[in-house]
């Protein structure tokens, strides 16, 4: 059961108010590459440093850890709709809420050059 961040943190990168470039050790690919794989990116809020990708995900999966909200409405702004029914499911229960880019905007937000 997919659970997701009640609103966009203010700092969140897919946020409308995050800081250009703000990306910690990550590049505007590899967002990208989540989203197009359709990862359920985790809120970076409730992460813990050293987690991988595949840990984090499980605890995703299994509602410990909730999903980016900005990440959610991103990908339903880009109209990236996961083949995971049950995220899919998950995804369209959200009201979007105007304040997430979407991918696009995203990927100029954070420096188009990166692709």
């Amino acid at each position: 059961m997919y659970k997701f961040c009640e609103k966009i943190c203010h700092d969140c990168p897919f946020s409308k108010t995050s800081v250009p470039g703000a990306l910690a050790d990550y590049k505007v690919h590899d967002f990208v590459t989540l989203q197009n794989k359709e990862f359920p990116m985790p809120c970076h809020l409730h992460l813990e440093e050293d987690l991988t990708l595949e840990e984090a995900k499980l605890l995703v999966l299994n509602g410990t850890l909730p999903v980016c909200r900005g990440f959610a409405e991103s990908m339903l702004m880009s109209c990236k709709m996961p083949r995971d029914h049950e995220f899919a499911t998950a995804l369209q229960t959200l009201t979007i809420s105007g304040d997430a880019l979407n991918i696009f905007e995203f990927i100029k937000h954070h420096n188009e050059k990166e692709i």
